[in-house]
């Protein structure tokens, strides 16, 4: 449980205060590199203009992306933030080892 609280601590500071610029940089970097880095085969491209043409409406708003990461601001995922990561919009699930999880055979 240590990791979950972790992580609901980081959520909630999150919605209380603006991430730091390095921190956004950081989060830029992924999303480009991610978008470019499916872009590299025949399959991930064939996907994401899929997804772009089905959920963002048009395959062109593909072309568009790396520049709308770059217009997010920090008070903008602070906002989001305060929006989506409230308590009751989570679900929590704890898994737990079956016999045959710890290598136990079934009687």
């Amino acid at each position: 449980m240590k990791i979950e609280s972790a992580l609901f601590e980081e959520l909630e500071r999150i919605g209380r205060e603006a991430i730091t610029p390095r921190e956004l940089q950081k989060a830029h970097n992924a999303l480009l590199a991610d978008h470019y880095r499916q872009l590299k085969t025949i399959n991930g491209k064939a996907q994401a203009l899929g997804n772009y043409e089905v959920f963002f409406g048009g395959y062109k708003g593909l072309f568009d992306a790396p520049g709308k990461y770059a217009e997010v601001t920090a008070d903008q995922v602070k906002q989001a933030a305060m929006v989506y990561f409230k308590e009751r919009n989570r679900t929590v699930a704890t898994l737990v080892p079956t016999k045959e999880d710890k290598g136990e055979q079934k009687p």
